[in-house]
């Protein structure tokens, strides 16, 4: 059952008790789910808003103690993960024709968007975009370069409603702190997310306690979003219990920032492998799951992405929980970076295609994206710029 988005508050001005512990109002019930979590649910648009957790509720709390709760209702958009369950990576069937099929419909898709439809895409891709220096020779200097071109990282030759620019600057925890300093001296303090990798990225082969202790400096240099990378060995051993027990104590030392966890697809070989790991990372509670680190030989691939979206679409229709899809590696040109995000529409819906649920991962696309919008505009110059298909809304507050 979906999440609702935007945080809001609810009154209750009438209740009435049910058999199974239930309560409508105005045309909404709230009820205790297996996990005695408080429910909200509308009925009309099946949202659930999930309260807290809170044992024998009905039978324990008076109406009163009822609406003090609801009036202090906050909806849940992140993913809380779920204990571990085997049964959901036991017995996986993948038809690997079909997504090879799956694979050319999206190129094709992607090379049908004309030239004006092309500039609305290519800005939504922008704004997805994590602008990335993962390099040795990084200094303050060269951070600060990236971490102004993220806050502003195309002029366009015409008013666009809202803030233009790129979803995050990804950098090593070691210049986490140049990047807050950056912005800071910007003015832009939250208009671009602080993220870094971390767990002994990339490799991962570094012991828990220390990529542990990696984490909790890169937030504590200020950084609202860390992207970890998983131990290898665990997924190809098929560990996975220790696999999802790791993952949870590292979104644990995230606290407050958001974890995107990297599975390095192209070390995994196995596609029902890659399943079973996006399972796993969002049963532990990840907030994204990443396809690459971009340090191994194979990276984003279209058909790693589609069955990666398909774990996080069977995660979602399991327990609600919306998980955000990050291709990392390769992407170089404006055209791949089309071929995702049509994959994100086609796979996942429009909600998907937000910077809440969706990021690029790519240093060098934005150069090939910015000259492809302006080639774009000089042969439509006086057209309008439309929808991402054109008979549909082009809403970028839709989370």
């Amino acid at each position: 059952m979906p999440l609702c988005c935007t945080p809001c508050t609810l009154r209750l001005p009438k209740l009435q008790r049910y058999q199974h512990g239930y309560a409508a109002f105005y045309g909404k019930k709230i009820g205790v789910d297996r996990s005695a979590r408080i429910c909200v649910e509308d009925s009309g648009s099946s949202s659930l808003i999930l309260i807290s957790q809170f044992s024998k509720f009905f039978t324990k709390h008076c109406y009163s103690s009822i609406l003090k709760l609801l009036n202090s209702i906050k909806m849940v958009e992140k993913n809380l993960g779920r204990p571990f369950d085997a049964s959901l990576i036991k017995h996986i069937n993948l038809n690997v024709p079909a997504i090879n099929t799956r694979v050319r419909y999206i190129i094709e898709k992607a090379n049908s968007i004309t030239e004006c439809n092309r500039v609305a895409w290519l800005i939504k891709a922008v704004t997805c975009i994590d602008l990335t220096t993962l390099g040795g020779d990084d200094t303050f200097a060269s951070v600060e370069r990236l971490t102004k071109k993220a806050v502003k990282p195309i002029v366009l030759p015409f008013e666009w409603e809202g803030s233009l620019s790129t979803a995050a600057v990804c950098v090593y925890p070691a210049r986490v702190a140049d990047v807050v300093q950056t912005l800071k001296n910007l003015n832009a303090t939250g208009k671009v997310n602080v993220a870094s990798v971390a767990t002994g990225f990339p490799s991962g082969q570094y012991p828990l306690q220390t990529r542990m202790d990696e984490i909790s400096l890169a937030v504590s240099n200020g950084a609202t979003e860390i992207d970890i990378v998983i131990n290898r060995t665990l997924a190809l051993t098929h560990q996975w219990e220790k696999l999802y027990n790791e993952i949870k104590l590292m979104k644990q030392a995230c606290g407050k920032a958001k974890m995107k966890t990297i599975l390095a697809t192209g070390e995994l070989f196995d596609l029902k492998d890659v399943y079973r790991a996006s399972i796993i990372a969002a049963m532990a509670g990840s907030d994204f799951i990443k396809t690459s680190t971009g340090k191994e030989t194979v990276n984003a691939t279209l058909p790693v992405g589609i069955v990666m979206c398909r774990a996080i679409r069977d995660y979602h229709n399991l327990t609600g929980y919306k998980v955000g899809f990050k291709p990392a590696g390769g992407i170089k040109t404006w055209g791949e970076a089309l071929q995702w995000l049509v994959l994100i529409k086609e796979e996942l819906s429009d909600v998907w295609l937000h910077n809440s649920l969706f990021r690029i991962g790519a240093s060098s696309v934005l150069g090939d994206i910015t000259s492809e919008i302006n080639r774009s505009l000089d042969e439509v110059k006086e057209a309008e710029v439309p929808t991402l298909y054109e008979h549909e809304n082009f809403d970028d507050s839709d989370k």
